[in-house]
């Protein structure tokens, strides 16, 4: 689902942003990171990665994958948008693999990691794992990224109906992700997708996601307070007993005069 409005002048990304633990894990692998090119609020750069691995390993790895992206997105702003982020995500693999190959205790961690890259109106997003992204659209949502899971391989293949996605016992066996693999694939937006004021954008974790259906889902990002949504995504993955951390971007937009640069430059979630 992209945007046929004509994209507006200097629109504002809006971040709110969640990471929390939840009720049933002891600490958060997960890692949230917000990043605006130059300080700018119409450039920015989102990140939700989520961790895994023992003796800590995941918040690691997903530290690593966070922070390994932006520098490079950073250091490569001449270089196509798409190009740049596959080109990221490649070394983010291969620095997760030889950290832990380095460390013993560390070896095997990987992470998910789902990115956006906002910049003139338009969205570019690279992907790899089960974390999400997805978009809302004149009160409908569409996920824009694709699982690489066992089970929506299957999905895929007719093997199971959607409803089984979030019920199979097999659905945390992940077919890519950061530092586990030989190699990666990495799923990039094919075409930008042009941003409207009335869009939404929500990045978030499988503890999240899984805790909702769709239609659930749906029904909280169409409320009109952002503040309210992001609120209520934690209460309520919180309330249902989320069985792993959960950690969320929601990105709004906003055709206000710039008056001032974000607060900070750069802002990673962890609890």
């Amino acid at each position: 689902m992209t945007s046929t409005d004509m994209p507006h002048t200097n629109l504002r990304c809006i971040i709110h942003s969640i990471s929390e633990t939840g009720p049933v894990r002891n600490h958060n692998e997960d890692q949230v990171l917000t990043y605006y090119f130059n300080d700018a609020a119409d450039d920015v750069l989102c990140i939700v990665a989520d961790g895994m691995g023992g003796h800590s390993a995941g918040e690691v790895a997903s530290n690593i994958a966070c922070q390994t992206i932006q520098s490079y997105l950073s250091n490569h702003v001449n270089e196509s948008i798409e190009k740049a982020m596959n080109q990221a995500f490649q070394l983010a693999h291969k620095t997760i693999v030889q950290t832990g190959d380095e460390n013993p205790a560390q070896k095997g961690m990987g992470t998910t990691a789902t990115a956006v890259r906002i910049k003139n109106n338009q969205l570019y997003f690279a992907h790899v794992g089960d974390s999400r992204l997805y978009q809302i659209q004149h009160g409908q949502m569409q996920q824009l990224t694709k699982d690489h899971s066992l089970v929506y391989q299957m999905y895929e293949k007719g093997e199971i109906s959607k409803d089984q996605l979030e019920t199979h016992p097999m659905k945390n066996v992940l077919l890519q992700a950061l530092g586990t693999a030989q190699s990666i694939e990495t799923q990039i937006s094919a075409t930008p997708i042009n941003c409207s004021i009335k869009d939404k954008f929500l990045l978030c974790s499988d503890g999240l996601h899984g805790t909702f259906s769709d239609e659930q889902l749906a029904d909280i990002l169409n409320m009109n307070d952002p503040n309210l949504t992001i609120e209520c995504l934690k209460t309520l993955a919180t309330a249902r007993h989320a069985n792993d951390n959960f950690s969320a971007i929601l990105i709004t937009f906003s055709d206000e005069v710039f008056t001032a640069s974000p607060i900070t430059k750069e802002q990673n979630i962890m609890s």
